[in-house]
């Protein structure tokens, strides 16, 4: 549900939601582990989720905004209150 309070912050409306019981093949809860990445080539993610939400919106929006695909929004909505 973050990813979705950011895309609704960024596109400055709300989508949506209907939410059911986890259906069949439904997993919980998904943890990456980038340990073997860092030890063998020392990769270590800089971008937050909320700038790389952020960054990909702008992006979306600049390449359809040609085609006429996407409006951007007018303003964004406020932030959404922390994950806990």
């Amino acid at each position: 549900m973050q990813v979705v309070a950011l895309l609704e912050r960024e596109l400055g409306r709300e989508v949506h939601k209907e939410l059911l019981p986890m259906q069949p093949g439904d997993v919980p809860a998904t943890y990456a582990d980038i340990e073997d990445l860092t030890r063998d080539i020392d990769f270590r993610p800089a971008t937050s989720i909320e700038d790389g939400v952020h960054k990909f919106v702008a992006c979306i929006a600049t390449s359809t905004t040609r085609n006429r695909l996407f409006t951007p929004p007018a303003r964004a909505l406020p932030p959404p209150p922390p994950v806990k």
